[in-house]
């Protein structure tokens, strides 16, 4: 009787588990379907799907695309949510962004985007 009841629990918790990576599935699914629609990214201003060279404070260049969706091993790219990428959305080489990180307020100088520098 009580392992009749771990089997159901296991299954509730599996059914739900795929509930969810189904509802993740979707919504990457709508994601990448847009991104196809969105056609080439910008050029006069930073967008999704841009290529931008940054100056942090520290004096560091990093060149970033800002994207939709993070891949794991993909140090290069800046999710358009990140506080990084949502502060460079609409500027143009030459600008100053601020954002917020875990350590504090920082910024960031636009150096280049594509390939014209500032």
């Amino acid at each position: 009787f009580a392992g009749d009841r771990a089997d159901q629990a296991d299954e509730l918790q599996r059914a739900t588990e795929l509930d969810r990576l189904d509802r993740r599935i979707s919504e990457i699914q709508g994601r990448l379907s847009e991104g196809a629609v969105a056609g080439p990214p910008r050029t006069d201003a930073i967008g999704v799907g841009s290529t931008a060279t940054v100056r942090f404070e520290d004096g560091t260049e990093s060149t970033v695309q800002i994207g939709e969706v993070a891949e794991a091993l993909d140090r290069t790219l800046v999710t358009a949510h990140s506080p990084l990428g949502r502060a460079l959305l609409g500027h143009r080489a030459g600008d100053t962004v601020s954002y917020r990180t875990p350590e504090g307020p920082a910024s960031a100088v636009v150096v280049s985007l594509g390939g014209a520098s500032a």
